[in-house]
């Protein structure tokens, strides 16, 4: 869901603890020559895209991820329609592009694929206290999870559109869609008010097979926050201890 004409920007906002996952949801519904041929050559390849950046990051660090095009969308989409499915959202909107997510037709023209990186957070003298009730000693929080969610954030094109986000380690790719009938202009308005949020966001462009990007201005704190602000009861009473102590902070 994405907000129109809101002030807030959350990520990560999703159904159920459970998308806390170590591998990508399952979908049973694809024919086993698709699952063990194209979409399994698109898993290998997304697992090299991880080597390239399995690591923490520094806030500030600065990468060069090198990827092709034609298969880092196709995977990321394959991603998000599994999510879509998983999770009963968007599914119409991300169905669209399955036959491009199988090699058989050509990219999706109001597709967009931004990465964003993850600084690892220093906890306040606090937060320190927090994670200790918890029964956790940290000096840095680094971001582990391997996720799949929907985004949210303030923007002025109207009609039906989506946002997601693929987050691995310090890796956050944002998949932004709108409809055919959305036009270019519009699209690119889209895009624009997501880099509002995201500043330090950076645009992965066809023509290109490199881009560099810095883990600025987004840490693993704010990149968990939504998912908590949505499902902090779920991990019960050292959370609600957590939060009190940030609180107590401001």
């Amino acid at each position: 869901m994405l907000f129109e004409g809101d002030e807030r920007s959350h990520f990560f906002l999703t159904r159920s603890p459970d998308y806390f996952v170590e591998g990508e949801p399952t979908v049973r519904d694809v024919c086993r020559v698709c699952n063990n041929g194209v979409l399994s050559q698109l898993d290998a390849y997304a697992l090299g895209l991880m080597r390239q950046c399995n690591r923490y990051l520094s806030e500030g660090e600065t990468i060069v991820l090198h990827y092709d095009y034609d298969l880092l969308p196709r995977w990321l989409l394959k991603m998000c329609f599994n999510s879509a499915r998983v999770h009963d959202n968007n599914v119409d909107m991300v169905r669209r592009t399955r036959r491009y997510i199988l090699g058989k037709s050509i990219n999706p023209k109001r597709c967009a694929v931004f990465l964003r990186l993850i600084n690892s957070y220093v906890p306040t003298n606090f937060e320190r206290a927090a994670l200790a009730e918890k029964g956790e000693q940290a000096e840095m929080l680094h971001h582990e999870y391997f996720r799949c969610s929907l985004i949210m954030f303030p923007t002025s094109v109207k009609g039906e559109k989506v946002g997601r986000a693929i987050i691995f380690k310090s890796m956050m790719f944002n998949v932004l869609m709108v409809t055919s009938k959305t036009s270019h202009a519009q699209f690119e308005q889209f895009c624009q008010d997501f880099l509002y949020t995201s500043p330090f966001a950076v645009r992965i462009l066809a023509q290109r097979n490199s881009v560099e990007a810095s883990a600025k201005g987004f840490n693993t704190l704010q990149a968990l926050d939504g998912h908590f602000a949505v499902q902090g009861h779920a991990y019960g009473e050292s959370w609600r201890k957590f939060e009190e102590r940030r609180s107590a902070r401001s």
